[in-house]
């Protein structure tokens, strides 16, 4: 028995101590209950730990208006302002997989350097897009609304600056597949 448990039954049985510091008692042995002995419980405290997302993790760097009207079926919104804060909830060691909007948007190439910067190891850039993988008719969530969606973006040259290793549709598609982030996907 704790030693709040045990002065909790001394000041509910002792005509001693006023009803204030009955009540003090009880508080402190709930909040001494609350904070050190409930995490020991198992199935308790849970919550609080998140799980760190693992295997293959398609990430969707566009700002959150863009995510909700159309991602790629399975794929998690960590907006490009906010990799560095929520690169932790992803396992070093997944195959990370990041994209954008389309070939002129530079956001996941820049995003996957933080990664590396931060020792994943296993990172890659889809390129082509959101726009692209739409446009093949690949699985997708969302209203598909915007505008860029239905909009022809021609690939860039390669420049060969950057050591990110980049993924095209046909190879993400059965990456996915082979995970099963996809019900049904026609690659």
């Amino acid at each position: 028995m704790s030693s709040f448990c045990i002065l909790r039954e001394i000041c509910y049985h002792d005509t001693a101590f006023s009803s204030f510091e009955r009540v003090f008692v009880a508080y402190l042995s709930r909040i001494f209950f609350l904070f050190f002995l409930m995490p020991l419980l198992p199935g308790c405290g849970e919550s609080q730990k998140q799980e760190k997302k693992s295997g293959l993790v398609v990430v969707n760097v566009l700002d959150e208006e863009l995510y909700n009207d159309c991602h790629i079926q399975g794929s998690v919104n960590i907006p490009f302002e906010k990799v560095d804060e929520l690169a932790d909830t992803i396992d070093k060691d997944a195959a990370v997989v990041i994209y954008c909007s389309n070939y002129q948007c530079t956001s996941s190439e820049y995003a996957a350097k933080k990664l590396c910067a931060k020792g994943f190891s296993n990172v890659c850039v889809y390129e082509a897009g959101m726009a692209e993988w739409y446009q093949q008719g690949l699985p997708v969530e969302g209203e598909q609304q915007k505008a860029y969606l239905k909009k022809s973006s021609p690939q860039l040259s390669q420049g060969g600056t950057s050591d990110i290793p980049v993924i095209s549709t046909r190879e993400l598609a059965q990456k996915m597949k082979v995970s099963s982030k996809l019900a049904t996907v026609a690659a």
